[in-house]
């Protein structure tokens, strides 16, 4: 640190003696680089505050470190102190811009990846167009004869699958930007073309190969151009920048810039990965004033595709100037990169430690650099020292700054011998196998053997692999074996999202039906116009926006839209059959109505005829392309692409001959457009009706329900995009997927760890992506344009990922991935080290020669005039040493072990970097019959017993069986009976778990049912303890026959079998005789079942609870305890179903519209709404004779004659508060607002614990910061402590329902009022309604997001036009919550406002933290003050609270609703306590903490119970 000290006090000096602030940190892979650069920040801050600044590689890594940076600074005045080097970039630039002044300065905008492929494709439509038109310019001949000499434009356009050329292919305009960037980067500008292209013709090289690079540079140089011009263009109005032209823009801004908008020290951690145009943009900074440290090595460059040129930079940090021999002027100015920096080296350190001697090694990392750490860390330095460089360069290989040592056996290589134990310490784990399938089973078994049996967990796990394709098929296989994977970056572009395209093709068809002549390229062709419809159609159904509902009898499946064809060509084949007229036009669609669609579908063609023939009259041209039409129906039918229809039934669309009047008539293309279209208004109908009678008859066929569903989502998107005043893509997309009514069902199927749910989730992310960028890029003139965009280019934009991480799960990446993410994994594995993948020498970017361009630039040259040989290219040797590096960052990234696979056979081979830095594992050898196969589940201790069958149910299940068919052949005296019982044990446990290959009565063979029952009768078992176990020998038959001793061990294996499905039996009988048993009490089994449960893997207790028995617990836990947790199930009483019932009748007048806004005498309405009530309870209400008891049949009438006043008191309410007045009127007015909607019956299902509200308690008290334990303590002194049962990790799972879920119109804006029936006689006080907990339950319900797998339902509910979608109240604010006392009438009849709504209990939240404001109220000027609880706090401090804090709280208690809202909370966690103490054999109730009693009198349930207590212990 003593260099880095200098660098900051201006001290340092460079390897010259010279003054310098820049300082170049140099040290091998995990050396303590990036610590090191955190040290240096944390050292600046001291020293500079603000000024001191550090840019890293990625934003993981930033995020990492400044989390870090934080915690050890203990403060910052920024909330990132650490960020890349684009984001520093971006902040300077627009500090520039600001300090230029201006009214309206134009700040800089990015464009991201998908705005500049758009504006690329825009640029190529362009000439593309010329073309088809036959105007061509300069630039499209430059590209005629750029592919003249290749296979032409054909190779690089993609077509629609119609014939129409729809764009250029990814791979050109990918590599066209990055042509782009790379000559942003070098600093070329229109004045350095011509001497670009000078020195480019005196170069010796090939003159064709010359002459081809002089044509692509001169494309290249046009296209940007062209490019620039389209960015003004489409951003008239804005100042926007690709990532390249930013860093160059922000160079050129630090002239502008003052002394304090500069750091004065910035810290790079892996500056190796910087660019030409970044490190210019750091040598303005260090001339400007700012001193730099660069840490790095530039053999960990991963980014060398996206133009970084470490060795190439690092050969001018420490120098003034590069002097270039020759007379040409050089390209480069001869100071670029030239910091005259001093330098450090770091001293290697052991990277990868074994599991087995890492308590040996902890402290003593670093000690010893004579000899490896590891065999990993020995391949690593092999690697390392490969790397030469392709920078001339004259110090040895191991002494160059970054290289790891040259110990034995590195440098150079050679093989350890035998007896080493480097080789066998377990750091380096190999495999090779035969198939890839093979390798791909084992990494999976391997994965999931580590999570079960080792019990890792998933994020120490790593996959890093070469390329994405690679990662893709693990991914697929791990998610299909429950393991959750993490990818590191989106790889598939959105066109291959089968949700989009379904969604796509749906917007589409719905604007057929809104105007039919957006269908297809030739929307007066009926022949195109079909067949665009049915591959739209196809499209649709065959993705998952529609599939089959799962029943009792079958999963979910896809919609078979090959059946539903099929029965379209029946009934075209029966159309002719039904008669010549159909039946009458309102007839109910049955197969004699099939001559109807005969004559829609001769109209709509004849339509159409008709209004091409007056079209072609009308421009005085005339096409007849009737030998195409045939050709284009059956190209159209087998093209490939987003709207393939290959597998459809090959019928081409008869349009019939109007010379000959021969009319057209129905096919399969027919019916489809009949059925989207509808031309008639009625074909659609029709068709689906004769489908339904042909598939199944009176039975419904799914897949045709789905088809109707399907088209019903599909009329109902075109409505709302007809209804669309600004249909830009973003709002018509929407509509549709708002159509779909999707979103709740993925989002709960994306919370399930399983395969569906990866799949749910992959599916949200896309559509998320697809709305981000339609939302976020420039505006398309149509949804059309955008679509097509989106289908011709590749997108490749953040993943959801970044947002809402999976918390555990397995990471896969390449090694750029891994290096942006900035972190190490314990295992990692390193699959398909394959010949030509890894490493692969493919040249890159060589459609424009951008690695040529590069190298005349920084060389002044092309390639080494001394290579005499191909392997002395430096193009090949920059790759080699590229996929060299990335090798090496995989390898390094492993702390623990590394595990390297590959495959051996015919068509694929070993990498060379296995033979060369692992011959110990990999010898040579030209005979793959002596190499050393693994098997699939080999190599992890006693688990190749079952091969790695152990990580699945079937793998296990097979093991099962495997085992009892082998001991079954053993001789009796050599059976292994403790093997035999684990085997049948393990396959009671699988059928239990519903696993039917375990059930032996699914076996196909080695035992039928007869044998089973000869070796068990009827209840008895085999297989339980050693006296059962013997006397299995001797059992006797149906027959009552001895089975024989020579029966012997298949007697054996056959009675442990037939033991499973004895088991099976008996489950499956029990049911039946234990409902009568527990039919009783269902909830109170339901909570026994739910209560106290730990979360998975933690020891976070969970308390589930309803509002109900939150308020019992309350008012008097002994009581509560006594009647719900020590009483047992009891039925249902008459007060309970009373109550419910006219709950029942509330919801089903919401249902009815009773409660609407309506006009006329509210006197006449009230009446009128009574009256519809009285008739809905009378349909409800139970007959009296179910009640056999006198007293509840008593009880009954006595209630029912109090029906009548209550239901009067709900239509009151229903009517008046409907009114836009209601509430405004009398003495004490309460602003309530207009009705706009009614959800009732709405259920909820949080979970919330401590630990949820520390944020709410930060934002409303910032002043007073509180974690978990500090705020539990408060909580506790709130209620004057908790049960001990309870901890600050208790998890409370509130579940419940909210009567009626008002939407509300109020001048603030919309609001929520929630209302809960009561229909008891006991009158509520004002002090009772304003601290209710069952409200207060309900208000956590609504602010708290659903449990997982949990999701709010709606008994009945409608809403106004104007009103909000009901369906998404989170956001919503609240405005007041009240018990509604039915017995009671209103407190003005003519207004219908009611005392309880005075004292209606004031919100908890708003936005994210607890109110603190008490809302004013007319004759309540202080509701604090009179209403709330406690009347106060004691002065004792609780324990655990700062006096300071406990004292602010006692003054806060008035006039702060934060603090009421608080202890209403803590109230909730004290009944979660008493509940947990409840459930304990040693539980103890304190009497005083009764709430019920009042003025000195004691607990009624102590009163009762003491006596007792008493007798017991006399």
């Amino acid at each position: 640190m003593e260099p880095v000290r200098a660098l900051i006090g201006d001290r340092l000096r460079n390897g010259e003696g010279r003054p310098t602030r820049a300082l170049v940190v140099a040290g091998p892979p995990r050396s303590g680089k990036t610590r090191l650069a955190t040290r240096a920040l944390l050292a600046g801050m001291e020293r500079f505050g603000d000024g001191a600044s550090m840019a890293v590689s990625g934003r993981t890594a930033a995020d990492q470190v400044s989390r870090q940076v934080i915690l050890e600074r203990g403060r910052s005045d920024r909330t990132r102190p650490v960020g890349t080097l684009q984001a520093l970039a971006f902040r300077l630039l627009t500090r520039s811009r600001l300090a230029q002044g201006g009214r309206n300065p134009l700040l800089p905008r990015l464009l991201n990846g998908a705005e500049e492929d758009a504006l690329l494709r825009q640029v190529m439509t362009v000439h593309l167009e010329h073309v088809q038109a036959g105007d061509d310019c300069a630039v499209c001949r430059l590209l005629e004869r750029y592919f003249r000499n290749g296979a032409g434009w054909s190779s690089v356009l993609v077509g629609d699958g119609q014939g129409r050329v729809v764009g250029v292919a990814d791979r050109f305009i990918a590599q066209l930007r990055d042509m782009f960037a790379r000559m942003t980067e070098l600093g070329l500008g229109r004045g350095d073309r011509d001497q670009l292209l000078d020195a480019l013709a005196v170069q010796p090289m090939d003159p064709d190969r010359r002459d081809r690079l002089g044509l692509q540079w001169r494309l290249a140089f046009a296209l940007e151009d062209e490019y620039r011009q389209s960015i003004t263009e489409s951003y008239p109005d804005e100042f926007r920048l690709d990532p390249s032209m930013l860093m160059v823009e922000a160079s050129r801004s630090l002239d502008g810039l003052a002394d304090d908008d500069l750091p004065d020290l910035l810290v790079v951690d892996d500056w190796q990965d910087v660019t030409l145009a970044g490190m210019g943009l750091l040598q303005g900074l260090n001339r400007a004033g700012c001193r730099l440290l660069l840490v790095g090595n530039p053999d960990q460059s991963v980014q060398s595709f996206r133009g970084s040129y470490p060795e190439f930079l690092a050969t001018r940090l420490t120098t003034l100037a590069k002097p270039v021999p020759g007379d040409a002027a050089p390209l480069l100015a001869q100071d670029f990169a030239c910091l005259g920096a001093a330098t450090l080296t770091l001293k290697p350190r052991r990277m990868v430690v074994p599991k087995a001697v890492e308590e040996h090694t902890e402290g003593r990392q670093g000690s010893d650099s004579a000899a490896p750490g590891s065999y990993a860390d020995l391949v690593a330095a092999r690697v390392s020292l490969g790397i030469a460089g392709v920078e001339e360069d004259d110090t040895p290989l191991p002494a160059r700054p970054g290289k790891l040592p040259a110990w034995p056996g590195a440098g150079p290589v050679a093989p350890l011998t035998d007896g080493d134990s480097l080789i066998r310490d377990g750091s380096v784990q190999t495999r090779l196998f035969r198939t890839p399938d093979q390798e791909d089973d084992d990494l999976v078994w391997q994965v999931k053997h580590e999570f079960l049996a080792q019990k890792r967990d998933w994020n120490d796990m790593a996959v890093i692999a070469h390329d994405n394709m690679t990662l893709r098929t693990l991914g697929r296989k791990l998610r299909v074996q429950g393991v959750p994977v993490r990818f590191s970056s989106v790889t598939r572009p959105l066109s291959q999202e089968p949700a989009i395209q379904g969604l796509f093709a749906m917007v589409e068809l719905a604007q057929s039906v809104l105007d039919p002549g957006t269908a297809g390229s030739d929307p007066d062709d009926p022949a195109q116009v079909a067949a665009w419809i049915r591959s739209r159609l196809r499209t649709l159904m065959a993705g998952p926006l529609f599939r089959v509902p799962a029943t009792a009898a079958r999963a979910e499946r896809p919609v078979r839209m090959e059946r539903l064809e099929s029965i379209m060509e029946t009934m075209a084949a029966l159309a002719p059959l039904s008669g010549q007229q159909g039946s009458e036009s309102d007839s109910s669609g049955t197969l004699d109505d099939l001559p109807l669609l005969g004559q829609a579908w001769r109209t709509w063609v004849e339509d159409l005829a008709e209004r091409r023939a007056q079209r072609d009259r009308s421009s005085g041209i005339s096409v007849d392309d009737s030998l195409l039409a045939r050709h284009d129906s059956v190209e159209s039918g087998a093209a490939s692409g987003p709207f393939s229809t290959a597998s459809a039934p090959d019928q081409p669309v008869d349009l019939g001959d109007r010379d000959a009047q021969r009319p057209a008539i129905l096919s399969v293309q027919a019916l489809e457009t009949l059925l989207v279209l509808d031309p008639d208004d009625r074909s659609s109908g029709i068709i689906l009706e004769a489908m339904t009678a042909i598939a199944g008859g009176r039975r419904e066929d799914p897949d045709v329900q789905v088809l109707d569903k399907a088209l019903q989502v599909l009329r109902l998107t075109a409505t709302r995009i007809s209804a669309l005043e600004d249909r830009q893509p973003q709002y018509v997309l929407w509509e549709a997927w708002r159509s779909l009514d999707l979103a709740d069902d993925w989002q709960r199927r994306a919370l399930m760890a399983t395969q569906e749910g990866e799949e749910a989730n992959d599916r949200l992310d896309a559509l998320m992506r697809l709305f981000q960028y339609a939302a976020g890029s420039r505006r398309f003139p149509t949804v059309e344009a955008f679509m097509d965009q989106v289908r011709t280019m590749q997108i490749e934009a953040d993943s959801l990922a970044r947002i809402g991480p999976i918390e555990h799960a397995v990471t896969l990446t390449t090694p750029a991935g891994a290096a942006a993410l900035a972190t190490d994994w314990p295992l990692v594995w390193l699959p398909a080290v394959q010949d030509g993948v890894w490493p692969n020498l493919i040249p890159r970017d060589t459609m424009f020669g951008a690695e040529e361009l590069a190298d005349l630039v920084l060389h002044d040259r092309i390639g080494d005039p001394l290579a005499d040989t191909l392997s002395h290219d430096p193009a090949l040797r920059s790759i080699l040493y590229a996929e060299k590096k990335g090798f090496l960052e995989a390898l390094t990234r492993a702390r623990t072990q590394v595990r390297i696979s590959a495959v051996w056979n015919d068509d694929l081979v070993p990498s060379d970097f296995l033979y060369g830095y692992l011959p110990e594992r990999y010898p040579r050898t030209a005979d793959m019959s002596q190499a050393e196969f693994s098997m699939v589940g080999a190599g992890s201790g006693g688990s190749e017993r079952y091969g790695g069958l152990e990580v699945s149910a079937r793998g296990l299940t097979a093991a099962a069986r495997s085992i009892l068919a082998v001991q079954a052949l053993l001789p009796e005296d050599q059976i292994d009976r403790d093997r035999v019982d684990d085997a049948v044990q393990t396959l009671r446990l699988l059928v239990d778990q519903g696993q039917d290959s375990a059930d032996p009565r699914h076996w196909p063979f080695l035992y039928d049912q007869s044998t089973l029952d000869q070796h068990v009768p009827d209840g008895q078992s085999t297989v339980g303890s050693a006296p059962d176990r013997h006397a299995s020998d001797e059992q006797v038959s149906d027959e009552g026959a001895p089975v024989e001793q020579a029966a012997g061990s298949r007697a054996v294996a056959a009675a442990g079998v037939a033991s499973v499905v004895e088991k099976d039996r008996a489950s499956r009988s029990a049911p039946a005789s234990s409902n009568q048993n527990t039919q009783a009490g269902p909830t109170h089994d339901r909570d026994q079942r739910h209560e106290h449960r730990h979360e998975h893997g933690s020891d976070r207790q969970v308390v589930l609870l309803s509002p109900s028995a939150v308020d019992a617990i309350w008012n008097c836990p002994l009581e509560w305890a006594l009647g719900d947790q020590f009483s047992g199930p009891s039925p249902s009483r008459v007060p309970t179903e009373f109550g419910s019932l006219i709950h029942k009748v509330a919801s089903e007048g919401t249902a009815q519209g009773l409660d609407r806004p309506g006009h006329g005498d509210p006197d006449t309405r009230q009446q009128q709404v009574r009256d519809a009530l009285l008739d809905i309870y009378q349909d409800l209400a139970p007959q009296e004779q179910r009640l056999r008891d006198p007293d509840e049949l008593y009880d009954q009438r006595g209630r029912s004659s109090r029906v009548e006043p209550i239901l009067d008191n709900l239509a009151s309410y229903f009517v008046r508060s409907s009114d836009s007045e209601y509430g405004l009127g009398g003495k004490s007015p309460v602003p309530v607002g207009d009705l706009l909607g009614v959800q009732s019956e709405r259920s909820f299902d949080v979970s919330l614990s401590v630990e949820d509200l520390v944020p709410l308690w930060k934002a409303t008290f910032p002043d007073r910061p509180l974690d978990a334990d500090g705020l539990f303590a408060l909580m506790s002194g709130l209620v004057d402590g908790f049960p001990s049962a309870l901890d600050a990790r208790t998890t409370v799972r509130l579940t419940g329902r909210i009567d009626r879920l008002e939407v509300r119109s109020l001048p603030e804006g919309i609001r929520l009022r929630l209302v809960d029936y009561k229909t008891g006689r006991v009158p509520y006080t004002q002090g009772q309604l304003f601290n209710d907990l069952q409200l207060v339950c309900y208000q956590l319900g609504l602010a708290f997001p659903p449990t997982p797998g949990s999701s709010p339902e709606v008994g009945e509910a409608w809403s106004l036009p104007q009103a909000p979608d009901l369906e998404r109240t989170e956001g919503m604010k609240l405005s007041q919550s009240l018990l509604l006392q039915l017995q009671t009438p209103p407190k003005d009849e003519k207004t219908g406002l009611r005392r309880e709504e005075m004292a209606y209990q004031p919100p908890l939240f708003e936005r994210d933290r607890l109110v603190t404001i008490a809302q004013p109220r007319t004759g309540m000027p202080s509701p604090l003050k009179s209403k709330a609880e406690p009347a106060d706090l004691p002065e004792q401090v609780p324990p655990g609270v700062d006096a300071d804090l406990w004292a602010m709280v006692r003054a806060s208690r008035v006039s702060s609703q934060a603090v009421w809202g608080l202890t209403m909370i803590a109230r909730v966690f004290f009944a979660a306590g008493v509940k947990l103490t409840a459930g304990r054999d040693d539980a103890v109730f304190d009497p005083a903490r009764c709430h019920r009693a009042g003025n000195g009198q004691e607990c009624q349930a102590w009163q009762l119970v003491a006596p007792n207590l008493l007798e017991d212990q006399e």
